[in-house]
């Protein structure tokens, strides 16, 4: 008998000859008045690439939304401004959405490409970039975020946002009640400056949220409201959760206008224990601080300072602006039966290589006698009493050591706590009798 042998094509190959890839020469507009709702995808396994005369625009007019789903590859091959804009008509009721699902969105060109996340539209506007699933946005990308309509971006644990040497900006020109949020949820986001709330008018509100284990990386300078002439600019960084880090290695990170005061405006960059800040030459500014948060889950012996800096200047003029530049937050503290009652636990706040701050123009050494006073004048106390399981805690149980800055807490749990603990144990061995008889 013959053997037979039939060639089989193998899936790779397969899909290799059913995959398309479409040049965009022309400006494509998806959600129009033709199709208020219309979606657009990039198949796993396709390719578009934007080209001379190309662009794509998403949402271009009243309650004409538009999404596209990208899980294959969508390359920018040109250069210049407004090559992607999420939300293109100043209008109302204006949703659009780029979803990323194992998708890629790269730059070929040579040159840097602007995208607008949000340009154009009125509180009533939102847009959405998500990435899951090895997804990734990299190349040279400008970014203007959440301009003129509230935008999200969501980045999980395996994707990537790296637009190298470019500019992300967050709230550049924000009206009232539009607000920019960016969700670093275990994945990784670089830049070359990153400018939250640089509003040139009313109202720019950006907040990014970078939580388990998730990195950010700023790779010339860090700005939080430092506005150009507009109110009400509010920036804020929370990084929670151990192993998070935010990483600035350009020589500059302001939180707050560096001269002058605007009303309602707020810099905040929050550092929960177990994440780790790592700054340069770093400027506190008008209405700028950072926030400690002290966290007893994440706790760990001997761990390094929550922020680290090159130097610290605080500019604070106490008339103008009456707020602390440092916080210590203990909402966090709670019961952990790793703990000894009586014992006392350091948490190292933030250590300055140079060994000193400087406070409204005045070098303190960090090792000399009266650092601690003086730093006393710009520190503020939130959740620090009535406290269950930890004695009440000020400005007296700072310390110092080398160049770091830290707070001893001792930790006494409360009565009520170890009730409820032999309570719940009683319930469990009386449960268990009943079981065995």
């Amino acid at each position: 008998m013959k053997k037979i042998i039939t060639p089989v094509l193998s899936l790779f190959a397969f899909a290799s000859l059913l995959a398309t890839e479409t040049e965009i020469n022309t400006a494509l507009k998806i959600g129009t008045s033709t199709d208020t709702n219309q979606v657009e995808t990039i198949a796993a396994g396709d390719s578009w690439k934007i080209v001379t005369g190309g662009s794509i625009a998403i949402g271009n007019g009243t309650d004409q939304n538009g999404t596209l789903n990208i899980y294959g590859t969508l390359d920018v091959n040109l250069s210049g401004d407004n090559i992607i804009i999420m939300g293109n008509a100043n209008v109302n009721r204006n949703l659009t959405n780029i979803n990323l699902d194992g998708g890629t969105i790269s730059n070929s060109s040579g040159g840097v490409a602007k995208f607008y996340f949000g340009k154009d539209g009125n509180p009533g506007s939102q847009a959405t970039v998500d990435l899951k699933n090895n997804s990734s946005i990299t190349g040279s990308f400008n970014i203007e975020f959440a301009r003129n309509a509230s935008t999200t971006m969501n980045i999980d644990s395996t994707s990537v946002v790296n637009i190298g040497s470019g500019t992300l900006e967050m709230g550049m020109r924000n009206t009232a009640n539009v607000i920019g949020i960016i969700n670093v949820n275990g994945g990784s986001l670089t830049a070359g400056n990153f400018r939250m709330a640089r509003s040139t008018s009313t109202g720019g509100n950006s907040t990014i949220n970078v939580n388990g284990g998730g990195s950010v990386l700023v790779t010339t300078e860090f700005t939080m409201s430092d506005s150009t002439s507009g109110t009400d600019s509010v920036s804020y960084v929370n990084l929670t959760g151990a192993g998070s880090t935010f990483t600035v290695t350009g020589t500059r990170s302001a939180l707050g206008k560096g001269s002058g005061t605007y009303a309602n405006s707020v810099a905040e960059f929050k550092i929960g224990t177990g994440a780790k800040a790592s700054m340069k030459d770093v400027y506190v500014n008008q209405n700028g601080h950072f926030t400690f948060a002290l966290d007893s889950d994440n706790y760990v012996a001997n761990a390094a300072a929550m922020l680290d800096a090159r130097s610290i200047t605080v500019v604070k003029d106490t008339a103008a602006s009456p707020s602390a530049s440092f916080y210590v937050d203990g909402a966090l503290l709670s019961f952990d039966s790793s703990f000894v009652e009586g014992n006392s636990y350091n948490f190292a706040l933030f250590e300055v290589t140079n060994g000193k701050l400087n406070f409204d123009g005045v070098d303190y050494l960090i090792s000399g006698s009266d650092f601690l006073t003086k730093l006393a004048e710009y520190l503020a106390f939130e959740n620090n009493t009535g406290l269950d399981d930890w004695e009440n805690f000020d400005a007296s149980n700072l310390y110092v050591s080398g160049n770091t800055i830290g707070i001893s807490l001792t930790y006494v749990p409360e009565p009520a706590t170890y009730a409820a603990i032999f309570g719940a144990l009683a319930l469990a061995f009386a449960a268990y009798k009943r079981r065995k008889q």
